[in-house]
């Protein structure tokens, strides 16, 4: 829930048990935050749908428990309490801002700036960490009321700079149904510097991501599809082979076609590896 407010956030992460002392990322992001106030995000309407399906293919699973938090639960502060689960599975929506020049910045500088262009100032920062992210409960919050803020809560806006320092050395999955999440800087020599390498630094062994913009319907049908196949197999690779020619014969049957938007965009990074189901 990007709407979650204060109130709302600070129950549940109380009812959690987390701590909301000050703490010191909030101050790093606290000249952004005045470029990200007029941005808002729209809910997704099938992410609740994917997260219910996912539990259920894999609660009775190797794989299983499964902890599942929703909504306004869905918050920074309680994913930053997570640590090395086998498998982490987000469906939200993620960002990657392109790195611009000091020069253009400076010479854009007197153009009015719409809404639209919130996150603009983001560019011109160096650490692609910086400008690449998932945004969780009450992100839209830093939008209407971030004159009340204070150092208890985190702001919704989880960087790929905040992952790579937590811990999942353990997780052999983490699952970002999310667009753009595979986006970065490449640099030649050090790969793609965003979201993947946030979370191969802290450890995890592999990443499902997505390369562009993912529609809703057919990115929740894709991963049911996946879980599906993984469930039984362990292979992940070979799962998400089975998930996108599943999907390609569906659409190819129900419109005659199959466009690539629909089933091409996510893709493994890191070291997959095939778990034998019966361990």
């Amino acid at each position: 829930d990007y709407d979650a407010t204060r109130k709302e956030r600070i129950t549940t992460a109380k009812s959690l048990g987390i701590d909301l002392s000050p703490n010191l990322s909030l101050a790093l992001r606290g000249a952004g935050q005045m470029e990200l106030r007029s941005l808002r995000w729209r809910p997704l309407p099938g992410a609740r749908e994917e997260a219910e399906s996912v539990q259920t293919q894999l609660k009775d699973s190797i794989y299983g428990p499964v902890q599942v938090f929703y909504g306004g639960d869905a918050a920074e502060e309680v994913f930053k309490t997570v640590v090395s689960p086998r498998i982490i599975h987000l469906a939200t929506h993620g960002f990657y801002l392109p790195h611009e020049t000091a020069g253009a910045f400076n010479e854009s500088r007197s153009v009015k700036r719409s809404s639209g262009s919130a996150l603009g100032r983001l560019r011109y920062v160096d650490n692609p960490l910086m400008r690449s992210g998932l945004v969780l409960a009450g992100a839209n919050q830093l939008a209407t009321n971030s004159e009340e803020r204070t150092v208890d809560l985190e702001d919704g806006w989880l960087t790929a700079q905040e992952i790579s320092s937590m811990n999942f050395r353990n997780t052999e999955l983490v699952v970002l149904s999310a667009c753009e999440s595979g986006l970065g800087d490449s640099e030649l020599g050090h790969g793609v510097r965003g979201l993947q390498r946030a979370f191969l630094v802290a450890g995890a062994h592999s990443l499902l991501m997505s390369m562009f913009e993912v529609p809703d319907k057919e990115t929740r049908e894709l991963m049911g599809l996946f879980y599906q196949h993984f469930v039984q197999t362990g292979d992940q690779v070979k799962s998400m082979q089975f998930a996108q020619q599943k999907l390609i014969l569906q659409r190819r049957t129900q419109s005659g076609s199959a466009h690539p938007f629909f089933w091409a965009s996510f893709f493994i990074v890191g070291q997959p590896e095939a778990t034998p189901v019966g361990k």
